[in-house]
C-alpha cells in the first residue's frame, strides 16, 4: 500500500512538473516571437517548439507580424480558423482574436479590429482570465488610439490596471508597464499635459528596466522623445535627440529592425526641425539598404517623405523630387495592399463568426449530454422531495388545524373581555369628560359671581380675562370629546368659535369682518390647549386695542407651510406696546411649550403674528 502511495506521489510530481515546463517554454517562445521572430521561425521548421499545433501557429501568426509579413499571418489564420478547435482552450482562442484584430488594423479597418477585441476581453472576463483580460484591454486601447478614440482607450486602460492591482503576483509589474506604456501614447495623442505624461512614461521605462523587457523600455524613450519634440515644436529639447538615441540602441541590440527604422525616421523629424538638415540626411542614409531591401511599406513610404523633406530643406531638389517620387508609389501600393487585406479581414471575420458558432454548438451539444442524465436524476429527486413534502405537510396540517381550533377559542373569550374593558373605559371616558366640563363650569360661575361683588375695576378686569381664558380651555375640550377621533382638534371650527364668543363678550353687536382659513390645521392634544391660549390672547388683544377709529374691523386667521398667521387691521399700537403685561408672558410660555416661533410685525395691511409650528 506505501509502495502504492509513494508511486503515485511521483506521478503526480512529474505532470505537474511537465505541466510547469511546458508553460515556461510557451512563454519564453511566446517572448521569442516578439523580441526575435526569424529565431522562432527557425525553431518552426527545424520542428524543435515541442508544442501543439495551434499553439505553434499563433505563435508563427505573431512572429511574422512583428516581420510585417501579414500575407503570411492571413494565411496562417484561415487554416487556424478552419481547421483547429479551440473548445477546450478559450484562452488560445482569445490569442487568435487579438491576431485577427492587428490584422484589420493593419489594413485600417479600425471598427472591426476594436469589435474582435471587445469580444476578446469578453471572452476573458467570462472564463475570469485576468492575465487576457488585461493583455485584450491593453490591445484595445492600443487600437482605439490609432482610431483616435481615445476617451474608449483610457477607459479599458483603467479598468485592467484596477484588474491588475487586484491580481497580486509578479505578473503585475509586466502589466503595468504595459498599461503605463499605452497610456503614455494616448496622452501624447491628446496633447495632455506635459508633466503628467513625463511621469506615466518614466514610470514605464522604470517597470521596463526592472523586468529586462528592453522592447518596452525602447517603445517609451521613443515615447519620450515624441513628448520632448512636441512640447515646442519650433525649436525642440535636445532631449529629444538623446530620448531618440536610446531608443534606437534598444531597437539595435534586440535586431528589431522596423522599430529602429521608425526611430530613426523620428530622429531625422527632430533633426528637420532644429534646421541640422545634413544630421537628418546622414541618419536615414545610414539605414538606406535595409528599407530598400525590406517590404515595409507603410515604413519605407515614411522614410523616402522625411529624406524629400530634408532635401528640399538643404535645396538638392532633385533628390527631393526622387525620394518623394519613391514615397508616392510605396503610399500608392500600401493602399492598394489595404485594399486587399481589408477583403482577406472581411474573410477572417466571417471564418471567426463560423468558429464561434462552432464552439457555441459543440458546447451546447456537449452540456446537453451531461444534462440528460442529471435531469432524470433531479426529476426522480424531486417525485421523492415531493412525496416526503406531502406526507410532512398532512402531519403539520391535521396539527395546525388543533392549534388553530384552540386558538380560535381563545380569541373568542380575549375579545369578549376586550369587548367589556372598551366599554368600561368608554363609560369612564364619558364620566371624566362631564366631570371635566361641570368642574370648567362651576370654576367660571364663581369666577362670575366674584366679577358681580368685585368694585375694583383692576380686579373686574383681571377676573374678566381669567374667564376668557377659561372659556378657551372649555371650548377646547368640548372640541375633543365631540370628535371620534380624540388624538387631534378641529381648529377651523375651534377658531371660529373662540372668535365669536370673544366678540360677544367685547366687541357686542358692532360690525366684524371674520376670515379663516385653517381646514389643514389639525393639532394633537398636547399642542391643542397651548396654542388654543395664544390665540385667545392675539384675538383679546385685538377686540381690546385694535379697532379703536377703524370703521371695517377685520380678523384673519390663515394656515399655510406650516405657519399659522393671526392679522388683525388694527394698528396695533397698544398690543405693540405690552411685552411686560400677563397676556404677552402667557403667549412667550406657551410658545416656549410647544416650541413654536412668534414674528409680530406691523404695515399698512394691519398687525400681523406668524405663529411657526414645529416639525416635532
Amino acid at each position: 500500500m506505501k509502495k502504492l502511495i509513494y508511486c503515485s506521489l511521483l506521478g503526480f510530481a512529474f505532470c505537474l512538473s511537465t505541466l510547469v515546463r511546458a508553460q515556461v517554454d510557451f512563454g519564453n517562445l511566446l517572448q521569442l516571437a516578439q523580441s526575435n521572430p526569424d529565431s522562432l521561425v527557425s525553431l518552426s521548421k527545424g520542428n524543435k517548439m515541442r508544442i501543439n499545433v495551434e499553439r505553434e501557429t499563433f505563435l508563427l501568426c505573431l512572429a511574422y507580424q512583428v516581420k510585417a509579413d501579414y500575407s503570411k499571418v492571413d494565411s496562417l489564420l484561415n487554416i487556424a480558423l478552419t481547421d483547429y478547435a479551440f473548445d477546450n482552450d478559450s484562452g488560445l482562442y482569445v490569442n487568435y482574436l487579438m491576431v485577427s484584430s492587428d490584422q484589420y488594423k493593419f489594413s485600417g479597418n479600425y471598427e472591426a479590429a476594436i469589435t474582435t477585441l471587445l469580444k476578446a476581453v469578453n471572452c476573458s472576463e467570462r472564463n475570469l482570465d485576468t492575465i487576457n483580460m488585461v493583455t485584450t484591454s491593453v490591445h484595445l486601447a492600443e487600437t482605439a488610439r490609432a482610431a483616435e478614440n481615445f476617451e474608449l482607450g483610457l477607459a479599458y486602460l483603467e479598468k485592467a490596471e484596477l484588474a491588475v492591482k487586484n491580481f497580486g503576483r509578479r505578473i503585475n509589474l509586466i502589466m503595468l508597464a504595459r498599461i503605463y506604456d499605452r497610456k503614455a501614447s494616448i496622452f501624447i495623442e491628446m496633447k495632455k499635459d506635459f508633466d503628467e505624461t513625463n511621469e506615466q512614461i518614466l514610470n514605464t521605462i522604470s517597470i521596463a528596466a526592472q523586468i529586462g523587457d528592453k522592447n518596452l523600455e525602447a517603445s517609451s524613450y521613443n515615447n519620450l522623445g515624441f513628448l520632448y519634440i512636441n512640447k515646442e515644436p519650433e525649436n525642440p529639447n535636445k532631449k529629444a535627440e538623446d530620448y531618440f538615441k536610446k531608443a534606437i540602441e534598444l531597437y539595435d541590440e534586440l535586431g528589431n529592425s522596423i522599430n529602429a527604422t521608425n526611430a530613426r525616421i523620428n530622429l531625422s523629424r527632430y533633426y528637420n526641425r532644429k534646421g541640422e538638415y545634413q544630421m537628418g540626411v546622414n541618419t536615414l542614409i545610414a539605414i538606406k539598404r535595409v528599407v530598400d531591401s525590406s517590404d515595409w511599406l507603410w515604413e519605407k513610404g515614411g522614410y523616402y517623405e522625411m529624406l524629400g523633406r530634408l532635401y528640399f530643406s538643404l535645396k538638392e531638389y532633385k533628390s527631393a523630387y526622387e525620394s518623394l517620387e519613391i514615397a508616392k508609389l510605396n503610399l500608392i501600393e500600401l493602399t492598394k495592399n489595404q485594399y486587399d487585406k481589408r477583403i482577406a479581414s472581411l474573410e477572417i471575420q466571417h471564418k471567426i463568426a463560423q468558429k464561434e458558432k462552432e464552439i457555441q454548438l459543440a458546447m451546447l451539444e456537449t452540456k446537453a449530454k451531461k444534462n440528460e442524465n442529471k435531469i432524470l436524476y433531479i426529476i426522480l429527486f424531486f417525485v421523492f422531495l415531493l412525496a416526503i413534502s406531502f406526507f410532512i405537510f398532512l402531519i403539520i396540517s391535521g396539527r395546525q388545524k388543533r392549534i388553530l381550533r384552540k386558538q380560535q377559542k381563545e380569541n373568542i373569550e380575549i375579545n369578549k373581555k376586550l369587548t367589556k374593558v372598551v366599554a368600561q373605559k368608554e363609560t369612564l371616558l364619558s364620566e371624566v369628560n362631564h366631570r371635566v366640563k361641570n368642574n370648567l363650569s362651576i370654576l367660571s360661575g364663581l369666577l362670575y359671581l366674584q366679577q358681580t361683588k368685585e368694585l375694583d375695576p383692576n380686579v373686574k378686569s383681571a377676573i374678566k380675562k381669567s374667564l376668557d381664558r377659561i372659556n378657551t380651555i372649555s371650548l377646547i375640550h368640548e372640541s375633543i370629546y365631540k370628535r371620534d377621533d380624540m388624538e387631534s382638534v378641529d381648529f377651523q371650527e375651534y377658531l371660529a368659535r373662540l372668535i365669536h364668543s370673544n366678540k360677544e363678550i367685547y366687541w357686542n353687536d358692532l360690525p366684524l369682518e371674520i376670515d379663516v382659513q385653517c381646514n389643514k390645521l389639525s393639532p394633537n392634544l398636547e399642542t391643542s390647549v397651548p396654542l388654543a391660549m395664544i390665540i385667545n390672547e392675539l384675538v383679546t388683544n385685538s377686540f381690546k386695542y385694535a379697532f379703536k377709529g377703524i370703521s371695517s374691523p377685520k380678523i384673519k386667521v390663515v394656515f399655510e407651510n406650516g405657519v399659522l398667521k393671526y392679522m388683525d387691521n388694527g394698528k396695533g399700537v397698544e398690543s405693540g406696546n405690552s411685552n411686560t403685561n400677563l397676556g404677552s408672558k402667557l403667549i412667550s410660555i406657551f410658545s416656549d411649550q410647544i416650541n413654536a416661533t412668534i414674528n409680530s410685525f406691523a404695515d399698512s395691511q394691519g398687525y400681523h403674528h406668524h405663529i411657526r409650528l414645529s416639525n416635532d
